[in-house]
């Protein structure tokens, strides 16, 4: 299914408020948008929905809310949070109104969006170890066309304003959460890990032999990197040509509420 159930959202917006590094200047623009064809589910007072609406609220986070399809509470509870935190609300047919689109490039894509998600070593808490490393795995094994979609979303969006060469480089891995480190993104912050909070492929090693594997990990991602962003690159251009966007579609909707948020600071697309 394109869209998750009510069991993801029972903690999904918390998850974002919380665990998401958002800048805390009043002037940046910081969004969130929510999609779902169920309410959320009240199970775990920690992620009660209406608490970490308000967490939103207090945190200037704007949450845009789309329910697929005709659930009636799932149109409360979505109405519910973008008022509070001056949101739009949306409506879209379950299929999103997107057509999908094979291209030439899905399958060397999801290949290495998966190569991708194993070059990673995740430092830290074992809690948010576990969770990074379950994030990786969900990355591994996504369909072709959504991994495709994701690269080219990844080095679009992480690489805008770059030189070429800086854009290809930009990492297309997940980026990590719950306060852990990917010493494979950064690693020089291997020297100021503690022992327990290593990732199990470095404990028993040797300091050089850490170094060694952070290293050699590292170098192969870079060489994926270029390679994926090319790959991403002939991709776009292939879907200019022969994909046309539906002006009704789901991202079409997306970009309108963007663009018209985005304009209050100042920022245009």
């Amino acid at each position: 299914s394109r869209y998750a159930t009510s069991a993801i959202f029972r903690c999904g917006l918390g998850e974002a408020v919380s665990l998401l590094k958002w800048n805390q200047n009043r002037e940046v623009m910081k969004v969130i948008f929510l999609v779902g064809d169920a309410p959320p589910a009240q199970r775990e007072s920690e992620w009660d929905f209406k608490l970490w609406s308000k967490r939103a609220k207090e945190r200037h986070i704007v949450v845009n809310t789309v329910r697929c399809g005709g659930d009636s509470s799932t149109e409360v509870s979505w109405r519910y949070v973008a008022k509070l935190t001056d949101g739009t609300f949306d409506s879209i047919d379950a299929a999103g109104g997107m057509v999908a689109v094979a291209t030439p490039f899905d399958e060397e894509l999801s290949r290495v969006n998966a190569e991708l998600a194993s070059k990673t070593l995740y430092a830290g808490r074992k809690e948010a170890q576990a969770m990074n490393r379950d994030r990786a795995t969900a990355m591994k094994g996504m369909s072709a066309e959504a991994a495709a979609d994701r690269i080219s979303y990844m080095k679009s969006s992480r690489g805008a304003g770059m030189s070429a060469p800086s854009a290809a480089a930009v990492s297309s891995a997940p980026a990590t959460v719950g306060g852990a480190v990917d010493l494979v993104e950064k690693p020089t912050a291997l020297a100021s890990i503690k022992d327990d909070e290593l990732p199990e492929e470095l404990k028993g090693l040797k300091k050089e032999e850490q170094a060694a594997k952070v290293k050699q990990l590292s170098t192969e991602r870079k060489a994926l990197e270029q390679k994926v962003a090319k790959l991403a690159s002939d991709r776009d251009q292939w879907l200019n040509k022969n994909a046309p966007a539906k002006e009704d579609a789901f991202d079409a909707n997306v970009m309108k509420s963007v663009k018209t948020q985005a304009a209050k600071f100042g920022v245009t697309y």
